[in-house]
């Protein structure tokens, strides 16, 4: 049975006004997050025994914009006449249960749902997901405050995440809608190396590049084709210092290990600077 340690006295008030905000839809506490910080720090514990379900989410959004396209499905199985719905709903049910057999714990992160409660036994619950980030551990993401499981898992549903238990559940319907890409922002920025004769690109949202100008970790996973066949490339950055960028491929090979000044940074469609990035 999970074990749940209760919050300490002083954010017992805190604690009191997530379940009404969770149950009659008051204003978020304002010290949420100290709530938050406990539990992925002196409370790691009971955040760890939310994994009491066992399950897992794959993050069908994040695989989505990184594979579900007429050129990888083209690239996978070789085909050169018109591609159908059929062929694309069956070459992404096949990612997806490669995902969940893979178990990549950053694509696939655990869901952990704690639950906490007031002196008249009212409750609620507060969602994690945890990826692992290679040798830097579990990174805990709070997802929100939630009347139930129920509502939890609910909510994941519809932020495109599919649940271990629902794997073989996805709609062709869903996969269709994924399909079909938004254009990409002009704030893309693109962080490209070399490795093999050949340029590789890691494209990602103003906002992650922001966090990693800050110093944060961030990795990201993404898949390349060499002579037809597909593989994995795992990108590192601030992993080991400020700036440093690791990129693994294959069995963990090392295919570029170097700073941020050495790689090509194109924002909006220009070449920029490591140093005068227009985003720091």
């Amino acid at each position: 049975m999970a074990n749940f340690e209760a919050p300490p006295k002083h954010l017992a008030t805190v604690v009191r006004d997530v379940i009404a905000h969770a149950w009659h839809g008051t204003p978020a506490p304002k010290k949420l997050q100290q709530l938050i910080e406990w539990y992925e720090g002196d409370g790691w514990d009971s955040l760890i025994s939310g994994w009491g379900s066992e399950q897992v989410a794959l993050k069908l959004f994040y695989l989505a914009w990184s594979n579900f396209s007429d050129a990888e499905l083209k690239a996978t199985y070789d085909i050169s006449g018109e591609i159908q719905d059929s062929d694309r709903v069956e070459f992404a049910k096949s990612l997806i249960a490669n995902s969940f057999q893979e178990f990549d714990e950053y694509l696939c992160p655990s869901i952990h749902a704690v639950p906490v409660s007031n002196a008249q036994g009212e409750k609620a619950i507060l969602g994690w997901l945890m990826e692992v980030h290679g040798q830097a551990g579990p990174v805990p993401l709070f997802q929100g405050v939630f009347r139930d499981e129920k509502s939890f898992y609910e909510f994941l549903r519809r932020s495109d995440y599919i649940l271990s238990s629902e794997q073989t559940n996805v709609s062709d319907e869903t996969i269709l809608r994924l399909w079909s890409k938004p254009a990409p922002s002009k704030q893309t920025v693109i962080v490209s190396v070399s490795w093999g004769n050949e340029p590789h690109e890691c494209p990602m949202a103003e906002v992650t590049w922001k966090r990693i100008v800050a110093g944060r970790k961030f990795k990201r996973v993404l898949p390349y084709f060499y002579e037809g066949k597909r593989y994995k490339s795992t990108w590192l950055f601030n992993y080991s210092g400020y700036g440093n960028l690791l990129v693994t491929y294959a069995d963990e090979a090392v295919a570029f290990e170097g700073t941020l000044h050495n790689a090509t940074i194109i924002l909006s469609g220009s070449v920029v600077s490591w140093q005068k990035s227009p985003v720091q």
